[in-house]
């Protein structure tokens, strides 16, 4: 299947652009496994996820048919696949996805610290991905409402698949709004982290039961935090683009 052959040429040509991936490669072709040109952190991770083969022969942003239109995006309708005649190429971060995580696991730490997630809803390339603990006991209700087939302002999953939608829609307008506001949201929770685990790591000396309040207030407020400033998002678009 092509969709398997870009996504294997996309994940070995950001791990390791040392190497020579050419895109007509046989899936059959591609090692097991490979050593990264460079050790692989989170946000690593989170980059492929989100990749939409940008930058390659793949990159459906790019086709010359779109002649810079605002509305080029690598997840065209069927309506912009017929009107500019491009075609949509599967690429890693997929507009219909649930939801997904990074996990990061380091035994030199209590499991309640040490085991960490990176949770996004919806589309990863869109999402915002938030942080969770192993030692986290609780979370936000409407991160545990979930329901495809209703919208509501009480499920989180919601804001993020409208930002999708509004984004795809008007892509090269939305996405730089959108960076706006996510990039700083996420560097925020990642430099936060370092201290709330300090934090929790020394309250775990005394008291284990304090160091998961500790994780579980951080991960409920980045949570908050992140779906307020997507339904926010929504209702600046929403306002901005009315009748245009």
């Amino acid at each position: 299947s092509p969709f398997v052959r870009n996504r294997l040429y996309m994940f070995h040509k950001m791990l390791a652009p040392s190497r020579d991936w050419p895109v007509t490669r046989n899936i059959a072709d591609y090692p097991f496994s490979i050593k990264p040109d460079k050790k692989v952190s989170v946000r690593d991770v989170i980059a492929v996820m989100r990749s939409t083969f940008k930058g390659t022969p793949l990159d459906v942003e790019a086709h010359p048919n779109w002649k810079g239109s605002r509305l080029a995006t690598p997840y065209p309708s069927a309506k912009l696949q017929r009107k500019f005649k491009v075609r949509f190429v599967r690429p890693i971060a997929v507009q219909d996805c649930s939801h997904g995580f990074v996990a990061q696991s380091r035994p030199w730490l209590p499991d309640s610290i040490g085991g960490a997630g990176w949770f996004y809803l919806d589309n990863p390339h869109t999402s915002c991905f938030a942080p969770i603990y192993a030692g986290t006991t609780s979370f936000p209700k409407s991160w545990r409402t979930y329901d495809r087939r209703k919208s509501s302002r009480e499920s989180a999953r919601w804001a993020f698949d409208k930002i999708d939608n509004m984004t795809a829609n008007r892509y090269q307008d939305n996405i730089r709004e959108l960076m706006k506001v996510r990039t700083p949201l996420e560097n925020e929770f990642f430099a936060r982290k370092k201290t709330v685990e300090a934090a929790a790591l020394e309250a775990h000396k005394r008291s284990p039961a304090q160091a998961a309040k500790i994780l579980t207030d951080f991960t409920n407020a980045s949570m908050r935090q992140a779906e307020k400033t997507y339904w926010d998002l929504i209702d600046t678009l929403t306002a901005k683009y009315e009748d245009k």
